[in-house]
């Protein structure tokens, strides 16, 4: 979507909400509601760090989390899908708040808030990240590019461009803005190398810093374990190197799902994780996909697809809302006054703004 629509629809999801217009949908609104987040940070961040927009400022979580706390009945996915699953009404207004990845964030500064607030969230965590042994792909990204010290970077990978000029910090945001779609067609199995390929053309990469920006760090074993046993946090599965399954070989993908699957038994003391789909859109998981993960025990499983949730949902496919950046966002969001007015707004306001913004 253009950004100029975006900032406009934003400013008008936050207007309404604090004009009270929200509350009437509220009324209306039966359909489970589940909020997707990533990373958090503290501050303004620098250079390109949180280019991919993957980390919220922990301010603007804990507005969404009073928000949630005051107008809301959240409560864990577990329980949601309990009543699901045993046709037990679910309450008007209910929304289950999960984060991907695995972030150190999710712990240091998001479960404080959670504890605040009396709140509880599912962690999709990719096992391979945790404890930094492999960062995630869009953080590798914008370490390589925001730190190389050439003003040209020259590349030899299929699929990628052959040169990117970074003289300025604007072309090294456009150089981004041109890797990351072209990064997402390269094949899985083939992934990691490319961005190992891009990291040694860049002369650095975040693996080799001994004191990496703290937006990109993963959280530890330890921190998978305290949160798995808390109140306000259980860990679910999402892959082990973030891979997306329905873009890898089978057997590419079972090995990865059950690394990961047997880690989270083994270091986490996970014993019946849940599953988000790395990317989550159709096309990024299929029927062999579902087979597998029935094979391995899952019976829940997220995506990306922006909807609510209804009665009869199909387990292995709920939807998931976008990133609110804060309360009067989310009550948007979750109202269902988002959904109810997006497409006739985005469809007028796109034909008074040219498409190259």
């Amino acid at each position: 979507m253009n950004h100029t629509i975006k900032n406009m629809l934003r400013a008008g999801m936050s207007a309404c909400s604090i004009c009270g217009i929200t509350k009437f949908f509220r009324r209306k609104q039966t359909g489970a509601c589940i909020l997707m987040y990533h990373g958090f940070i503290e501050g303004k961040p620098e250079g390109l760090e949180n280019h991919s927009r993957l980390h919220l400022d922990i301010e603007g979580f804990r507005h969404t989390a009073k928000m949630l706390a005051k107008h809301y009945n959240v409560i864990p996915l577990q329980e949601l899908v309990y009543k699901m699953k045993t046709g037990q009404p679910v309450p008007p207004n209910t929304v289950a708040l999960t984060f991907d990845d695995g972030y150190a964030s999710n712990y240091l500064l998001a479960l404080p808030v959670l504890r605040e607030y009396d709140l509880h969230a599912t962690v999709f965590a990719s096992t391979g990240f945790i404890e930094g042994e492999n960062y995630q792909w869009p953080d590798r990204l914008e370490y390589a590019i925001g730190h190389c010290r050439e003003n040209v970077l020259h590349l030899d990978f299929p699929g990628l461009p052959e040169s990117l000029s970074l003289d300025t910090l604007k072309m090294r945001q456009k150089a981004l803005l041109r890797l990351d779609p072209e990064i997402k067609k390269v094949p899985q199995n083939r992934l990691l190398e490319s961005l190992a390929h891009i990291e040694e053309r860049a002369g650095v990469a975040l693996a080799d810093d001994t004191n990496p920006p703290a937006i990109y760090r993963a959280m530890s074993w330890q921190q998978v374990r305290e949160m798995e046993n808390s109140a306000y946090i259980s860990i679910g599965s999402h892959t082990h190197v973030h891979a997306i399954l329905g873009n890898c070989p089978v057997s590419f993908a079972r090995q990865d799902m059950m690394r990961c699957t047997e880690l989270l038994r083994e270091k986490g003391g996970v014993e019946t994780p849940m599953f988000a789909y790395p990317n989550g859109q159709p096309g990024d998981f299929n029927k062999e996909t579902r087979k597998m993960l029935t094979e391995l025990g899952y019976g829940v499983a997220v995506t990306t697809e922006m909807e609510f949730n209804q009665p009869d949902e199909d387990l292995m496919e709920l939807k998931r809302m976008g990133t609110p950046l804060n309360g009067y966002q989310a009550d948007a969001i979750c109202s269902g006054f988002v959904n109810s007015v997006k497409k006739p707004i985005t469809e007028k306001i796109s034909k008074f703004i040219p498409s190259s913004n």
